[in-house]
């Protein structure tokens, strides 16, 4: 041969060796793949498993597989009822609290809004009538304890232009009763010298003469002093050192001293804010705490 035949042989060999290779190399890999797919499905659950019932080899859309597979979760009668008892056994709790909370607020703030809004009108009344030390004050009372003065009569000459109220009245007793926008009322008597304040003008009922001398010495009384009625005296023209914290003072809580003039206590006496005094002295033992019922009152609200 010649050699350039012998040339063209020669690369024609190769090249079926090498097609031969690829071929064999190509082989292998599919091999390869086919083992290592085999693998994985043979991890894999049964599809059959997954579907819902009737599906394989039937048509399954999406949502009807999705809705299939989600977990559903609710909950059980005994639970609702259980949580229910307990936000029951709570508010049973908690309610009675709150309802005291705010009856105290109440109290708190119409007592010192009272204090306030008759200083002033006793202050603008000055002005028209004189030094409040000159007007003219009876606290005088007969033998049944009835008022000689016209309660309505003094109550007209030096508050009645200065207040704003709802309703102002005169009851069989000789006492004004004045009614005011914010719900709270306050009988005036004795000559315009007494005053019982009611922050909450629904537990004033039909109150007579006999009720609040009751109340005095009934501690036990629903209309006791120092909850529903507290006690306040205007008095500034007096010199009985009895009645020296009402000397030339507007309205301020019943002071009138009883006991000692010397070391006076709002509590330590018959008159006293404790649980056997008659509390008469539960005004000024408030205003003396800042117009704020203090934690160890002696009355629940």
């Amino acid at each position: 041969m010649s050699k350039k035949i012998k040339q063209k042989q020669f690369a024609k060999e190769a090249f079926n060796l090498s097609e031969g290779a690829a071929h064999v190399d190509t082989q292998n890999d599919e091999n390869l793949c086919k083992t290592q797919v085999s693998g994985v499905a043979a991890t894999l659950p049964p599809l059959s498993s997954s579907l819902p019932k009737g599906g394989r080899g039937k048509n399954v859309s999406p949502f009807t597989l999705r809705t299939s597979l989600k977990k559903k979760t609710a909950f059980t009668l005994a639970e609702v009822l259980i949580t229910l008892g307990i936000i029951g056994v709570v508010a049973a709790m908690t309610m009675p609290v709150l309802v005291a909370n705010h009856r105290k607020s109440v109290v708190e703030t119409r007592l010192q809004k009272f204090y306030s809004v008759m200083n002033q009108a006793i202050i603008q009344s000055e002005i028209e009538n004189g030094d409040k030390s000159t007007w003219n004050i009876n606290m005088e009372v007969d033998g049944d304890f009835n008022d000689v003065a016209d309660n309505l009569e003094w109550y007209n000459k030096y508050l009645a232009k200065y207040l704003k109220t709802l309703k102002v009245e005169k009851n069989s007793d000789n006492y004004v009763i004045v009614y005011f926008p914010d719900g709270s009322a306050v009988i005036i008597r004795r000559g315009g010298s007494t005053y019982n304040f009611f922050p909450e003008a629904k537990h004033l009922g039909n109150l007579t003469k006999d009720d609040i001398f009751d109340n005095q010495n009934n501690p036990d009384n629903p209309l006791a002093y120092g909850k529903n009625n507290f006690f306040f005296a205007f008095y500034p023209n007096s010199d009985n050192e009895k009645w020296k914290f009402h000397k030339d003072k507007g309205l301020e809580p019943y002071k009138w001293i009883n006991g000692s003039v010397d070391n006076i206590s709002w509590r330590k006496t018959s008159y006293g804010c404790s649980e056997t005094g008659s509390k008469l002295y539960c005004t000024a033992l408030i205003q003396e705490n800042g117009w704020k019922i203090p934690k160890d009152y002696p009355i629940r609200f």
